[in-house]
């Protein structure tokens, strides 16, 4: 092995929707948005170019750290997240 991680789509865009999947879309953007206690965890990958954006903020809980986190993204990659 390479040590490189490949992603692979293993569900279809329109099940990734379900809460049960643990996968959310955010525009062009999918992964996971969750956390441990004390810490704000973002996983997403821009399915248009490939992207990939890992972040996580010492705060935990309610929407400040994932507004801020979402707003770091969306700076970084404008208009590729639609609410």
């Amino acid at each position: 092995m390479s040590g490189r991680s490949v992603w692979v789509r293993v569900i279809e865009a329109g099940d990734a929707r379900d809460a049960s999947s643990g996968i959310q879309i955010l525009g062009d953007w999918e992964g996971h948005l969750g956390g441990i206690p004390g810490w704000s965890t973002l996983a997403l990958r821009d399915t248009k170019t490939g992207a990939i954006a890992v972040m996580s903020v010492n705060a935990c809980c309610g929407s400040v750290p994932t507004l801020t986190m979402i707003g770091a993204l969306n700076l970084l990659y404008p208009g590729t997240l639609v609410f």
